[in-house]
């Protein structure tokens, strides 16, 4: 499971990559979505908070499922991509850090409260009070993240190994996507806060292919690399799409959406 980053506030490297982030990153399954609404029984017409909401990927999904979403982006950028996105449909994005939003005062708290591939980027020591506060009684938090490694065996290795070559601090692709269970820590923090229960772990593997120019892409925006020295990415980059080209020029990628549910508690 992601752990904490130590690197406060890296999330600001998303904003000069907002356009590309928005054409090259994965969504996430239907049922993923299916399962989130089925667990907070909820429909058309309901309300929805989303923390860190990003280019607005799952903000449309719950949106095309009628739900009204107050979708929060601290990244100016990264914020009108959501508004982009979600164009024409039930969505007010809001520029703020979940941490500085206090728009929950004076206003019902909300039945569901979602975090897709970075509740990572929340203060640990709040981000559970937090959300408790913005959640109903009973409401449901949903937190989520894509994990994903290649399928071709050979491409991978060869991918790894411009890795080991040119940045060998970074996660090397595994044989299969990782995924969460209720005994690793996020699960521990969620279960020994007191403040959720019911708490269900819930996978939901995934694929789609890519073209070489989509995948370099795609990991172009990753915050680790976006860390290296800019002539280090680049040659990374290069050497990944050469490496893709030499297997046609294209590639299946296997995900993992690991799923973390659980209901608020009454205090």
């Amino acid at each position: 499971m992601i752990r904490d980053d130590h690197l406060h506030g890296r999330h600001r490297v998303f904003d000069p990559v907002a356009e590309s982030y928005a054409s090259t990153r994965p969504g996430y399954p239907s049922s993923l979505i299916d399962d989130v609404l089925g667990f907070a029984g909820l429909g058309p017409g309901a309300e929805m908070v989303e923390v860190a909401a990003g280019t607005g990927k799952a903000t449309a999904l719950f949106a095309s499922r009628g739900l009204r979403v107050l979708a929060l982006e601290p990244a100016p950028r990264m914020a009108a991509q959501a508004r982009l996105t979600c164009r024409g449909q039930p969505v007010e994005v809001v520029e703020s850090r979940f941490e500085d939003w206090d728009g929950e005062r004076g206003r019902s708290r909300f039945p569901l409260l979602a975090c897709a591939q970075a509740w990572h980027w929340m203060d640990r020591s709040t981000r559970l009070r937090r959300a408790h506060r913005v959640l109903a009684p009973g409401g449901t938090l949903a937190l989520w993240w894509n994990r994903h490694t290649v399928r071709d065996p050979s491409l991978r290795q060869q991918l790894n190994a411009v890795y080991e070559e040119i940045a060998p601090s970074l996660v090397r692709l595994p044989d299969r996507p990782p995924a969460g269970s209720e005994d690793d820590e996020l699960g521990c923090e969620i279960g020994e806060s007191g403040l959720f229960g019911d708490l269900a772990v819930r996978l939901h593997p995934w694929s789609t292919r890519y073209s070489t120019e989509a995948f370099v892409g795609m990991v172009g925006t990753y915050s680790d690399h976006l860390l290296l020295p800019g002539e280090t990415l680049r040659r990374l980059l290069g050497a990944m799409g050469r490496a893709i080209d030499s297997h046609g020029g294209d590639l299946q990628v296997d995900y993992v959406a690991t799923l973390y549910l659980a209901r608020s508690t009454t205090m």
